[in-house]
């Protein structure tokens, strides 16, 4: 059976790499299709020079003839890795008039390929410009220099699709895909089962408790910081890169495995992707929960093998693996879901070091570790540091070892070399300018911060946080005895941190902090492998009482430093940094929603960097615009239902509401309140006509009650108000809300209700019969199952990180009862 296995997982690693290779390597496009051009006739009295820009970052300046007649200029447009979604012109530098017509792209053939009408393709960022149109020519005038008029064409995108003749992503490839990732995963699960099953010390339990722990402190994080639409790189690297192309039957091979700014996410995009595909909505909370709960897995992961390692620490085990997996310290790769590349990388670094260092050469096990090494190279730009680490360990192992030791280090070193090879032909040497460190000084400064984690405002102390082990080290090179594979795998988890530290003071010293959020995943390990080693070397010393106090003594101070930085690591980023990024997330929202509502893309233009999605405004109104982006769009941004109201409902609409500084909440709020006018009629009731075929299965409102006035009667309050989904036909109803529903939210607050829509005949139907009471609320967004179903696991988190806890504190005092009894 393991001969079976180790040919199985052979073939895995073979394949895998060859089909690597193919699609970086081999696989070439076809002859491309003709360049582009931008074709027009110009007039102008003012000769002088125009700016244009492709995407908003390819372009020049191009010659203004002077001329009182029309003459046709075409300009090539340069060949973009994306569709072209943006043509943004500057004509005028310094006062004057020019004019267009006859605007089109077309081919080096001439064939046109899109006619521009200057009425439906063309806006302007500058309001203060005049910009006219008579009889399809575009009159740009400035009266002075600093009018600067930029006209920007829109919906013109995507032009053509290139036929490149390369392999196309397609369901049943995905679905393979996902099959042959599951059934590994499936592996490594049952086997970890089977290990925990045969243990006398509960240790499936403690399994269950640490991972039940993690993924609720996770989510609470998420339930807290965490919004359904996304930020910054998502937009193009998911929605425009990823999700368009492959519901146009575009998507390639290639693409899987292209950079991502000095990244090979190849992982993270077939993870994005199959979440996108089950949910249907391109929802971020829903994607954080998938990596939550990825993240969880690899914390147990960590648990087994540390617990094999530490043999019989069971909490102290628990209680290194929560600190480093548990406080929300990564805030930033909990709340974003395309941060699952660091979750994919420290996974896999994992598995790879424990089971290429700890495996025997050629079982399954170390023909699984090396097929984690291939996988680790297409998860972040850093993929090379395990494979590097292993390789590092196997020449050491072949100078202390014997002539078995050495067989087992030159196979293994083989298998990096292969692995080391493609890399050389992957690797990303572009890196962002503004995060490389600019100077030797600065470099040693990071780097001292990173080793130092989490107490990275004191460099130095580095040296004492490394010295368990560092010192269980130094012990086996003085007395030259042989090291069990556990500790081989502690060192070379000490190594790959120093490795991983060594690149982020190279890479990331333009920070100038040290570490920030997102890769604080990767520093936890450092206190892992100290922590650790500092557990092996207290039992390891018993045997000396001078020594044993020592070491415990300055195990309490080690101790005391971590929780120290670890608290005050948290509390800094959750109390700057996440409170920073909730004003950011909600201004954010606002403008994408008033873009939504009112096209102006000058209003975007000057919204500051900070408010904005996406740095590129002229980018992101190209996805907002895209008809089949919107469709899939998450309920918190999504375009509301338009509820139009029969005659006999007395609502009213668009209330305004002040805050207590008299200034508009809302005023794209499409709101319905039962207050009116006068009071005398105290029955309100709204019915709208039949809704439109829904694209999702589930309606969101956003509403709130509030109270007109002080109600002497509140004793006797009864449900007199409710919002309900009905089908006239059948009299099928489904409540939205009442008041015993809304009891437990703050009076005034607006919050949500979510519900399963009915069939395909179906009206809003709303009631309110109270004297006290004002029912507000919006019209609804279409939300998707898997989003409901995450958000109802997201608002059970506290509970569910309470019976995590729970459990583990149960386990540990049972542990106590027995050694008493014993």
């Amino acid at each position: 059976m393991r001969k079976w296995l180790s040919v199985s997982f052979a073939s895995l690693f073979v394949l895998s790499l060859g089909f690597a290779v193919k699609t970086i390597l081999l696989d070439k496009p076809a002859t491309p299709l003709p360049r582009l051009l931008l074709r027009f006739e110009i007039k102008s009295e003012t000769p002088g020079e125009a700016m244009i820009l492709f995407n908003n970052r390819q372009g020049g300046r191009f010659r203004i003839p002077y001329t009182k007649t029309f003459q046709e200029l075409a300009l090539m447009i340069p060949e973009t890795k994306a569709p072209v979604w943006g043509i943004k012109m500057e004509p005028l530098q310094h006062p004057g008039s020019i004019t267009f017509r006859n605007l089109m792209i077309v081919d080096e053939s001439g064939s046109v390929l899109q006619h521009l009408d200057p009425a439906q393709h063309i806006e302007s960022l500058n309001k203060n410009t005049t910009i006219s149109i008579t009889n399809g020519e575009l009159l740009i005038s400035a009266k002075t220099a600093a009018d600067r008029p930029s006209p920007v064409f829109k919906d013109i995108f995507p032009l053509r699709t290139a036929v490149d003749n390369l392999p196309r992503v397609t369901p049943t490839g995905l679905g393979f895909a996902w099959l042959l990732l599951s059934l590994i995963a499936a592996s490594l699960l049952f086997r970890m089962v089977w290990i925990a099953s045969n243990n006398r010390s509960k240790t499936a339990l403690w399994l269950t408790g640490v991972f039940v722990t993690v993924f609720g402190a996770r989510l609470l994080c998420l339930k807290f910081m965490a919004v359904s639409f996304t930020l910054w790189d998502p937009w193009d690297h998911e929605a425009w890169n990823l999700y368009l192309p492959y519901l146009d039957g575009g998507l390639s091979w290639k693409v899987l495995f292209s950079p991502c700014n000095e990244h090979r996410i190849f992982f993270s995009r077939i993870f994005s992707l199959g979440q996108f595909l089950l949910n249907g909505q391109w929802d971020n909370r829903f994607e954080c929960l998938c990596n939550s709960t990825l993240y969880a897995s690899m914390a147990c992961g960590l648990w087994m093998m540390l617990h094999r390692i530490l043999r019989g620490h069971l909490l102290s085990t628990t209680l290194l693996v929560l600190a480093a997996t548990a406080l929300p310290f990564s805030w930033e790769n909990i709340i974003w879901g395309l941060q699952s590349q660091f979750y994919f990388f420290l996974g896999f670094s994992l598995l790879t070091l424990w089971f290429l260092i700890t495996s025997r050469e050629f079982s399954p096990q170390w023909w699984l570790g090396a097929f984690f090494a291939l996988c680790a190279l297409f998860t972040t730009g850093s993929g090379i540091v395990p494979t590097a680490t292993v390789a590092g360990v196997m020449i050491v192992r072949i100078f202390q070892g014997g002539r078995r030791e050495a067989k087992h280090a030159l196979v293994t070193l083989g298998i990096c070399l292969v692995v080391g090879s493609l890399y050389m032909h992957v690797a990303i040497h572009e890196h962002n300018y503004g995060m490389i460190t600019k100077t030797v000084t600065q470099g040693f400064l990071v780097f001292g911060r990173v080793m130092s984690w989490p107490v990275s405002g004191i460099p130095w102390i580095c040296i004492f946080l490394w010295l368990p082990v560092s010192t269980q080290a130094v012990r086996h090179v003085l007395s030259k005895t042989p090291i069990r594979q556990g500790k081989w795998f502690l060192f070379g988890l000490a190594g790959w941190c120093c490795i991983n530290a060594i690149g982020m003071a190279v890479y990331r010293g333009g920070f100038g902090t040290g570490i920030i959020s997102r890769y604080s995943d990767m520093s936890a390990m450092f206190f892992v492998v100290n922590g650790a080693s500092a557990l092996l070397l207290l039992k390891e010393t018993t045997g000396s009482p001078p020594v044993a106090r020592a070491m415990r003594k300055a195990s309490v101070v080690w101790v005391l430093f971590i929780a120290i930085g670890l608290l005050s690591t948290t509390m800094e980023d959750l109390g700057v940094r996440g409170i920073y990024r909730l004003a950011y997330q909600e201004q954010c929202k606002n403008n994408i929603i008033q873009f939504l509502h009112d096209d102006d893309l000058s209003r975007l233009a000057a919204s500051p960097q900070r408010d904005l999605a996406y740095p590129d405004p002229m980018f992101l109104a190209a996805c907002l615009r895209n008809e089949t982006l919107r469709s899939f769009l998450p309920a918190s941004i999504r375009p509301p239902i338009v509820l139009t109201p029969k005659p006999h409902s007395n609502f009213d609409k668009n209330p305004r509401e002040f805050n207590i500084h008299g200034n508009d909440i809302n005023p794209y709020k499409r709101t319905w309140s039962s207050k009116q006018q006068s009071r005398s009629r105290t029955f309100t009731v709204f019915e709208s006509t039949q809704l439109p075929p829904l694209q999702f299965p589930y309606l969101e409102f956003e509403l709130k009650d509030a109270a007109a006035g002080y109600n002497i009667f509140k004793k006797y309050d009864h449900d007199t108000f409710c919002l309900q989904l009905k089908n006239p036909l059948t009299k099928q109803i489904r409540n939205a809300c009442s008041v015993r529903a809304m009891r437990g939210s703050r009076w005034g607050r607006w919050h949500y209700a979510t519900f399963r829509s009915l069939d395909k005949t179906q009206v809003v139907f709303a009631v309110d019969n109270d004297l006290f009471r004002t029912l507000y609320f919006d019209s609804p967004r279409e939300k998707s199952g898997a989003s409901v179903w995450g958000d109802e696991l997201i608002h059970r988190s506290p509970y569910i990180l309470g019976v995590g806890l729970s459990g583990i504190v149960a386990l540990f005092a049972q542990n106590i009862r027995k050694k008493k009894r014993t």
